[in-house]
This record gives C-alpha cells, structure tokens and sequence, in this order.
C-alpha cells in the first residue's frame, strides 16, 4: 500500500511478471484475478505480462495468435483495468540485432481501475532507452508536471442552432450592447456561454455515440473513463527540440511550439458556417458588414480581428517532435470574411500570376494530375534499355515544403 498524500486516499501498487510460457498463461490471470478479488483500493498495476492486446504491438517474428490476445483482453476487463497510456519508445522489449531478424514488442506497461484514475487522471508511463536489458525501463508518473493554465478559447457551438431559444438569446446581447463591434462580440460571448451552461445539464447530449446511449447518460463512469482517455491521448508531455534537448515544463513547451510555427508560417520574401449563421445574420448581419467594408476601405486596421489559435493534432501516436504535429489554424470569423472577399477578388486574375506547372490552388487544377504523371515519368524510366544517356529522379520530401508559406 502507498501512503496517500496531501489528503488523498492510499492506493495499491502491485509489480506483475507474467510467465512467458503458453502452459501457464492461464495461472498468471488467475493470480491478477484474485488480486482483484481481494482490493477495494486504487490499484496500479505494472510490469512484464509477456503478452500483447493488439497485433500492432508487436513487429517482427510471427504472428500472435488471436486468442491469447483477446484472453489477454478479457481478463484486464474482468479485472476492471485499463491501460493507462504511455510516452516514449513504441516497443519495450527487443531482440535481434538485425532488421530481418530483429523481433521488438509492447510487453510491459502501466494497468490501473477506475479508482486510481480518479485520483491521479494525468497519471501515465514512461517508457525510458534501453540499456543492458532487452526490456526498457518503465518509469511511472502519478501527476503530469505542473505547468502553466491556459485560458479557455469562446467558440460558437454547433448545437447551439438546434435550441429554440438561440435567437433570443443572441438578439437581447447584441442589441442591449451599443458599443463597438468587439464589444458587442464580448458581451456576445459571455452571454452564450452563461445560457449554455443553464441549460447544459437539461438536454440530451445530441453528439453522444452509440456506445454512450448504450451505457448511461453523460455523467456515467463510462464517460468519464472516455473523457480521461482522450485526455491524457491528447496531452503533449514532452517534446524533442531540434538540438535534441527534452522539454517536459509547461511553459518551455508552449515558448518552444510557440517559436517553432512563427518561424514556419512567417514569410521570408519569397463545418458549414452558412448553416450554423441561419438564424442570427440579420441580428448581427449589418454591424458585421459595416466592420468588414471599413477594413477592405482601408479606414479600419486588421490588427484587433487578426488573432489565431493554433491547435496541434498529433500526424503519429505519441509524438515528441514539433514536424510530427499537423497545425490547425483557428482565426476569427471577421478575419474570414475579411481574407475570402480578398480571395474572390484575386480570383479573376489568380490564373495569370501563377505559373501552369503549379498544379494546386488554382480552379480546373488538380494536385493529384500529379500522380499521373509521376508514375508515366516512372514507367518510362523502367522501360528503357538502350541508349548512352540515363534519366534520374529525385524524390523531395513536399510535406515540409507544403506546410511552409513558400
């Protein structure tokens, strides 16, 4: 038992090694089924089971069979455990030292109840570098590092448009504010997130899947386990800078992410938003207008509009390094409307300022045109056989070169 701290309650940790014999597979799970039996506490539960939940978990050698992974499965279900995530090393466990041979799988991790997840939900593993052992070394977090809070974006909701009372709580904000437009969108805004939170708890969660109707209403334990899973999905734990320094603060993370995209989309020289506005354009339709035309007139500034959020969703699982994270740009709908009109303007002459072999951002182009002809490029180099003088192709990495803003 481990002492609880700061008015927490004590929890259990239990050190697992599973056998790695088939014939005694089936005593190892009744071992941790009479662990479970027997403790009414937060349990964690780590170690070496000596067997995957997936077939991705393992690369290399054979293929595990099915039914010791779904046995594997069902007795971490029957015991109530989850898998508690995990940062690091895909594989903990390796063997072979060359790439045909070489066998690596996800043996050892972190497995806890819903107890000990309550009470330590940024609770996680680490799977640390190999050293003299073919396993690597787990090292077990309770709380993720403090680090710095931050504010809670406003965004307009879709559900929003589907309760009647909608319209009326929009038209009394924006007309009981005879302020600016910026002040008329603060006041907006802290009127919608009051009314949404009246009546949050009173209607039926309408973005709910098929397994949460199936299971209870939103404030089940089933929810809260898939809340806590996302969220501890989500998290950035740490990241790899480019010199090759771990950063695990807080703040370093959000100063080093923060450098990292001013650098990328700084230029160097070289859902549908007409049904969530139905309703609620002739309210807020001619301020938003008047803002728009005085900034396209040049009697207004861009600056007060011009703020964006980047959001970063992560291109693999568990990612460390900044290039591993696709950028989501969320700006305001004043600076949308602002960049779409000068688009549309830009369109009648976009055609004679941007060069034929451009095959993308243009109408009546296509990026994938380029498919094709990559592959007769191709097609033709494995063709040819006579002749003194060869063909060469060069294969760039475009991903870079497409998020940058040259």
């Amino acid at each position: 038992m481990v002492g609880g701290e700061n008015g927490q309650d004590d929890w259990r940790f239990t050190c697992f090694y599973g056998s790695p014999y088939l014939k005694d597979k089936n005593i190892a799970w009744d071992v941790l089924r009479r662990l479970s039996y027997e403790n009414p506490h937060p349990w964690l539960e780590a170690g070496d089971f000596n067997e995957i939940l997936f077939g991705f978990e393992k690369k290399g050698g054979g293929t595990r069979d099915q039914g010791r992974m779904d046995a594997f499965r069902d007795i971490l279900e029957e015991c109530q455990l989850m898998d508690i995530g995990y940062s690091g090393t895909w594989f903990t466990w390796e063997r072979g030292n060359l790439p045909e041979t070489s066998i690596r799988e996800r043996l050892d991790r972190g497995v806890a109840n819903e107890k000990w997840i309550t009470l330590f939900p940024m609770g996680r593993v680490q799977h640390l570098s190999f050293s003299m052992s073919d396993h690597c070394p787990l090292l077990i977090s309770k709380d993720y590092p403090k680090s710095y809070s931050a504010q809670q974006k406003f965004h307009f909701e879709s559900w929003w448009t589907l309760e009647d009372s909608t319209g009326k709580v929009i038209k009394e904000a924006w007309e009981g504010n005879l302020e600016s437009l910026l002040q008329k969108l603060e006041n907006l805004q802290r009127s919608l997130k009051t009314w949404a939170l009246s009546i949050k708890n009173k209607r039926e969660d309408r973005k709910k899947r098929a397994n949460w109707l199936r299971l209870g209403d939103k404030n089940s334990a089933f929810f809260h386990k898939c809340a806590t899973a996302r969220r501890q999905k989500n998290l950035i734990s740490k990241l790899i800078s480019e010199d090759g320094n771990e950063i695990t603060t807080g703040a370093e993370i959000n100063e080093t992410a923060t450098t990292f995209f001013k650098e990328l989309f700084t230029s160097k020289g070289v859902a549908n938003a007409d049904k969530v506005m139905d309703g609620i354009k002739n309210i807020v339709g001619k301020n938003v207008t008047e803002y728009c035309l005085e900034i396209l007139n040049g009697e207004k500034g861009v600056e007060a509009v011009n703020n964006t959020d980047i959001v970063l969703i992560p291109r693999i699982p568990h990612s460390s390094t900044l290039v591993n994270f696709r950028p989501i740009s969320l700006c305001s709908v004043i600076y949308k409307i602002v960049a779409k009109t000068v688009a549309n303007k830009l369109q009648g002459v976009i055609g004679s300022c941007i060069d034929r072999v451009q095959s993308a951002f243009h109408p009546g182009r296509l990026i994938s045109d380029n498919m094709l002809l990559a592959y007769e490029i191709l097609h033709t180099f494995k063709k040819k056989r006579t002749g003194h003088k060869g063909y060469m192709a060069v294969k760039l990495d475009m991903s870079k070169v497409y998020d940058r803003v040259e």
